[in-house]
C-alpha cells in the first residue's frame, strides 16, 4: 500500500511539474469526465483536480451519501428511475454553478437528454474512451456495478454515441493513468 501512495504521489508532483499555472486558466465552467465503467472517471478526475489545484466531486459518492446506500443496492431494488432523476438533478446543479471545478460522472450520465445537455452547454466535457476488450477485465467480476447483470457489451455500444454527442473533448483511456492525466491537463490547463 505505502509503494502506491508513493507511486502516486510521484506521479502528481511529476505531472505538476509540467503544467503551467493553472490558476491562470481563463476557463470558469466546472470539467466533466464522462465515459463507460472502467474507463477511470473517478480516479483520474480526482488526480486531475489535485494537479490542476481544483475542487473534484464524484457524482455518484455523492449518489451514495443522498441515498443513503450503495449504487448497487438502488439499482437491484429497481429503484434505477429513481437514482437517474436525482443524478439529472446533481449534474444540473454542478453544471450551472460556474465553478471551476472536474466532475466525474457515472457511466449512465449522459443517456439522459437533459443531463447531457447540462454538461456540454455549461462545461467542458472530456469522454474517457476504451475499446471494449480494455475496458471488460477492468470492470469483469465487480459486484458494485450494477449494470454487469445484463449485457454490458451491448450496454458499452449503445452509450458510445450519447458520449460522443456529450463530449467536447475524446481521451484515449486505454492508457495508463499518468498518460490520461497528462492528456486532461494539456487539455484543461492550457
Amino acid at each position: 500500500m505505502q509503494a502506491g501512495i508513493k507511486s502516486r504521489d510521484k506521479m502528481v508532483t511529476s505531472l505538476a511539474a509540467k503544467i503551467a499555472d493553472p490558476g491562470g486558466s481563463k476557463k470558469t465552467k466546472p470539467a466533466f469526465i464522462v465515459g463507460f465503467m472502467g474507463s477511470g472517471k473517478t480516479c483520474a478526475g480526482r488526480l486531475l483536480a489535485l494537479v490542476c489545484k481544483l475542487p473534484f466531486v464524484d457524482i455518484d459518492a455523492e449518489l451514495e451519501t443522498f441515498f443513503g446506500e450503495p449504487i448497487s443496492d438502488i439499482f437491484f431494488d429497481g429503484r434505477e428511475k429513481d437514482f437517474r432523476k436525482a443524478e439529472s438533478a446533481l449534474i444540473a446543479r454542478h453544471a450551472s454553478s460556474g465553478i471551476f471545478s472536474i466532475i466525474a460522472t457515472g457511466g449512465g450520465a449522459c443517456s439522459n437528454p437533459a443531463t447531457l445537455r447540462a454538461m456540454h452547454d455549461n462545461g467542458i466535457v472530456f469522454w474517457l474512451d476504451a475499446p471494449w476488450p480494455v475496458l471488460l477485465p477492468r470492470i469483469q467480476g465487480d459486484p458494485r456495478r450494477p449494470m454487469l447483470a445484463g449485457d454490458p457489451e451491448a450496454l458499452y455500444n449503445s452509450r458510445r454515441a450519447h458520449y460522443e454527442a456529450c463530449a467536447h473533448y475524446r481521451v484515449d483511456a486505454s492508457a495508463n493513468p499518468e498518460k490520461i492525466v497528462a492528456e486532461l491537463a494539456k487539455l484543461l490547463c492550457f
